[in-house]
């Protein structure tokens, strides 16, 4: 009953994807969700009769033709998939001239991705964090409909922002965070968009004075948050997807050590340590999740 409960699941899935999205790129979705914390085991005694039984409903034929646009962002997805961001990088790279959106995106996503590796020069990710700004403009101007395109043109331009100075990122604090809440709107369940949103918040309530008198003199109404608001959005996309990200989980235990909650920020703390490292900035978040604990 409850394999034929998920098979008909499944199907419907499928039915609405195909056929933009080969048989392989759902195989990698429906894997990814398996390998998500604490879902695993629970479904382990049904997941392969339930994959087996899903494969005949959404397998392509051999004769059908797969759009090259298809084919690309199922290579790139693998390759995500098993966190090669360089080679992520170097097969989207040639495309950049492309007009399809899924295809920019990633590509900024690339860009981000490889100038946090440790390997990466300080000219190599100035030159990518100004690569990845473009590619998300590209992509929003491409489908503003998309949340991905929003989500990651919010990200990028966010990134810039450390290279223009404090007075550039206050300007553009109000557009970035509407990225964030063009994002969600197009996608609420989408866990990343919220912690992003969260983040922008954190980072408002923790500005120092003369930062808040730049913002006076920019703005009418100058952007303004509180780590109450942060902690909402954190809590929101934990709740959603838990586990889903090492940095989400830093900030819950930042938020609620800066609200005076040392408890809370302890656990969450050490929940980040625990977090089996997969993004380039996930050790970061260790690192920083490691000093804070040695202060409480």
């Amino acid at each position: 009953h409850v394999i034929n409960m998920y098979r008909n699941l499944f199907r419907e899935f499928a039915r609405h994807l195909r056929p933009r999205v080969t048989w392989s790129v759902v195989k990698t979705r429906f894997f990814s969700l398996l390998r998500q914390p604490g879902l695993l085991q629970e479904i382990r005694p049904i997941s392969l009769a339930l994959f087996a039984s899903c494969s005949t409903v959404y397998c392509l034929s051999a004769a059908e033709k797969v759009p090259e646009e298809v084919t690309l962002v199922e290579k790139a997805n693998e390759l995500y998939e098993a966190g090669e961001w360089q080679q992520i990088h170097d097969l989207l790279v040639s495309h950049r001239n492309s007009s399809d959106p899924n295809v920019l995106w990633r590509l900024a996503r690339a860009c981000r991705d490889v100038s946090q590796l440790s390997t990466t020069s300080k000219d190599d990710k100035r030159k990518l964090v100004y690569d990845a700004l473009e590619y998300a403009k590209k992509a929003v101007g491409h489908d503003p409909n998309n949340f991905a395109c929003q989500k990651w043109c919010g990200i990028a331009l966010s990134d810039v922002g450390d290279y223009e100075g404090m007075k550039a990122k206050i300007t553009n604090a109000y557009i970035i965070r509407d990225h964030f809440v063009r994002a969600i709107e197009l996608n609420s369940d989408d866990s990343t968009s919220r912690y992003l949103l969260g983040k922008w918040c954190f980072t408002l309530a923790e500005m120092p004075w003369y930062q808040h008198k730049i913002a006076a003199a920019l703005f009418a109404t100058p952007p303004t948050s509180t780590y109450e608001e942060a902690l909402k959005h954190f809590e929101l996309a934990e709740q959603k997807n838990p586990d889903f990200y090492c940095d989400n989980q830093l900030m819950l235990g930042k938020t609620h050590l800066r609200l005076g909650h040392r408890e809370e920020a302890r656990h969450w703390l050490k929940k980040t340590l625990e977090y089996k490292t997969y993004r380039p900035d996930d050790q970061q978040s260790q690192d920083e999740a490691r000093q804070l604990l040695k202060s409480l």
